[in-house]
């Protein structure tokens, strides 16, 4: 299908380029919900031939693509003539600002992080299109009140110079409030109705047409009656009439082109929501408080502020109460700075603050405080009653870095040392955090080329049912093979695979491949799913297709997830696990008694097992409490209707007690540790 037939009935055609067919797949699915018409491209090459096809409304672009890379493709796109206008989004999972920098010199509109939130895409690219909408209507106006100042004479004035005398055409007078059309008045009470500051150019442009017989032109702002201000667009010409010399012209007023430049230039500066500077004129005043720190030798310092786990306070009051959290954020934080400094919101969740003269490190410690003061009471207002977080990073000119990039890298690298401290928090930069930074970025790349190269394996670790000492079924467990340090372990790259978007990729082969190799066995087969993976839109039906084209019994397929799931949209979190329950699929929830609410998820969502975590399990032959926590547990999950694991059993003491409380299923080192496909089988022949 082509850019020009895109479905019939459908709204506006979105363009999606991706070299990841899955990708491709979600935002697909996401769009044509929300009514777009999609056309897809898995290269940039091939992109560029539907852009030349016919351009579309909107192109949602990938960076890292083979043979042509989004920023080159971004930029081949604004360079052909119907090119300049359409918005283009950049999807990506890098986060660092040289790469957002890049993607904006390239051309691009906005851009959009991985791991994606399906929730926001649409109403993202809504924004986008109707931001399209109107800067056409403004450009369109533009045009219009350009043609019309070079047709229409909107007023005439002549000017004799001997006499002083001014005449006015009907426009003019009416603009200066005089009477009717071609009234002759002194110069000099023409003047009076010119904003004073403007008086001088105006005289000074008259002068020189009346000298040299040059045409000129002028803008000044004229003063009504009422103290309103005019602004107008004067063109003067010097004619001889009767040997005597005349100035005259016309004028027009411009005031609604300046204000509608005026808006043009608001837009692209600041940010609505909030309305604090955005990104752009983040960069500038950065840019220029470097110069002028560099000229004086004062310091100054960057604080890069990440409000933490935003998204899922979103999730659970709604986009609207959200909006209304960041306004009153950003009025709070505003309050807390001086007012020389630049607080700005350069992303969705994120702010940056230009904190300039710093005299002595106490000035700045005082206005963190102040900071992150911000952050010590909830948000109350009307039914809003929420605790926010943040990350705050800092960097230093010029101890930090000489220049802008160098800066806010570095900010950045301090702002994701911050994240890693509990509640709000702040770290200043170190060259060992640069140092860390550079390391993660080599792994990174390791990772991406191993996710190319097929390079994870699974690994399983059985369960054991107590009942009949039959094998009950078995544990995924992903491993990456990595080409220096061998195999690695999940715990080293998981979350490395969720900050770069790779997470539900990864997640969805995992359950593939393990369905594949398990589909001849007549045991369960338990997935563990983050709480990324659990909030994926129709994820239900994405592993329907999965157990479809394994042909893999979905009531033999576990997933295993922490209560964190269960912190979000309740009422999403509900309706996916009545999908789940309707196919067949099972859910334990992991790690029980590790967090602060789990008796009340037990009793709103009631999985289908419960997975007593290992810190108490392994006391239970040395702690009467853990021992005490492990019965009630078992009892409490077989009056709830539940089959209760326990895992970490490493001793036989700790089996046979299990075993008399009456836990079903166990699973732990003493029965079999984790092994590939190749152990397993042997493992499960020797039994």
């Amino acid at each position: 299908m082509t850019l020009n037939q895109s479905p019939q009935g459908q709204g506006e055609t979105i363009l999606i380029v991706d070299d990841e067919s899955v990708t491709r797949m979600m935002v697909r699915q996401v769009l044509q919900e929300s009514g777009y018409g999609v056309v897809e491209a898995d290269d940039g090459d091939r992109a560029l031939e539907l852009v030349g096809q016919g351009m579309p409304d909107l192109i949602v672009l990938d960076v890292r693509m083979p043979r042509m890379n989004g920023f080159d493709t971004c930029r081949a796109v604004r360079e052909m003539p119907s090119g300049q206008h359409v918005p283009i989004l950049m999807l990506t999972g890098l986060d660092d600002v040289m790469s957002v920098q890049i993607a904006f010199d390239a051309g691009a509109t906005d851009f959009i992080t991985k791991p994606i939130n399906w929730a926001l895409l649409a109403q993202r690219l809504r924004y986008a299109l109707r931001a399209r909408e109107q800067e056409a209507r403004l450009r369109e106006s533009e045009v219009r009140l350009a043609h019309a100042q070079k047709v229409a004479r909107l007023g005439q004035w002549r000017y004799d110079v001997s006499s002083g005398q001014v005449s006015l055409s009907h426009g003019m007078a009416e603009h200066l409030n005089f009477a009717l059309s071609f009234t002759e008045f002194a110069a000099s009470a023409v003047m009076q109705h010119i904003y004073h500051r403007d008086r001088l150019s105006v005289h000074r442009l008259l002068r020189h047409v009346h000298d040299t017989g040059d045409t000129g032109e002028l803008e000044f702002r004229l003063v009504d009656p009422e103290g309103d201000f005019r602004t107008v667009h004067l063109y003067a010409e010097r004619v001889m009439d009767d040997n005597e010399q005349t100035l005259q012209g016309t004028v027009q007023d411009v005031t609604a082109r300046i204000e509608t430049e005026a808006r043009i230039s608001y837009f692209s500066h600041y940010d609505k929501l909030t309305e604090l500077p955005n990104r752009i004129l983040f960069w500038d005043r950065l840019t220029h408080s470097i110069a002028e720190s560099k000229r004086s030798g004062a310091r100054l310092a960057v604080l890069l502020v990440d409000l933490d786990r935003f998204a899922a306070i979103n999730a659970s009051v709604g986009h609207a109460k959200g909006d209304r959290i960041l306004q009153l954020l950003a009025h709070k934080m505003g309050n807390a700075i001086r007012a020389g400094d630049t607080l700005s919101r350069t992303a969705g969740d994120e702010f940056a603050i230009i904190y300039g003269d710093i005299e002595k490190e106490s000035d700045l410690g005082h206005a963190l405080a102040r900071i992150l003061g911000c952050f010590d009471k909830p948000i109350q207002e009307n039914d809003l009653d929420v605790y926010v977080t943040a990350s705050i990073g800092i960097a230093l000119y010029p101890e930090d870095g000489g220049g802008l990039d160098t800066l806010l890298m570095h900010a950045d690298a301090a702002k994701t040392m911050a994240k890693q401290l509990p509640g709000s928090s702040y770290r200043f930069y170190s060259p060992a955090m640069g140092k860390s930074a550079k390391e993660r970025m080599a792994k990174e790349a390791v990772l991406r080329r191993g996710i190319a190269e097929d390079a994870f394996v699974l690994h399983y670790q059985p369960f054991l049912n107590l009942r009949d000492g039959e094998v009950w079924g078995v544990e995924v467990l992903i491993r990456w093979r990595h080409p220096e340090a061998g195999l690695v372990l999940p715990d080293q790259f998981i979350p490395l695979l969720e900050e770069i978007g790779m997470l539900c990729e990864v997640g969805e082969w995992t359950v593939r491949r393990a369905c594949e190799e398990m589909k001849n066995r007549k045991f369960m087969v338990s997935v563990n799913l983050s709480p990324t993976q659990f909030a994926q839109d129709h994820l239900a039906e994405r592993l329907q297709t999965i157990l479809d084209d394994t042909s893999f019994p979905p009531e033999r397929l576990l997933l295993e997830v922490t209560e964190q799931v269960f912190m979000d949209d309740h009422q999403r979190v509900r309706n996916t696990l009545v999908e789940l329950r309707r196919r067949g699929i099972k859910v334990a929830m992991d790690d029980f008694g590790t967090g602060f609410s789990s008796l009340s998820y037990l009793q709103l969502y009631t999985p289908d097992f419960l997975k007593i975590d290992r810190s108490f399990i392994g006391k239970i032959d040395d702690e009467s409490s853990s021992m005490s926590i492990v019965r009630s547990t078992i009892d409490l999950g077989h009056n709830l209707g539940m089959r209760v694991i326990g895992e970490g059993v490493e001793k036989t003491t700790v089996l046979e007690s299990l075993t008399r409380m009456d836990c079903d299923l166990v699973q732990g080192f003493l029965i079999a540790r984790p092994a590939d496909l190749e152990e397993l089988n042997k493992w499960l022949s020797a039994r």
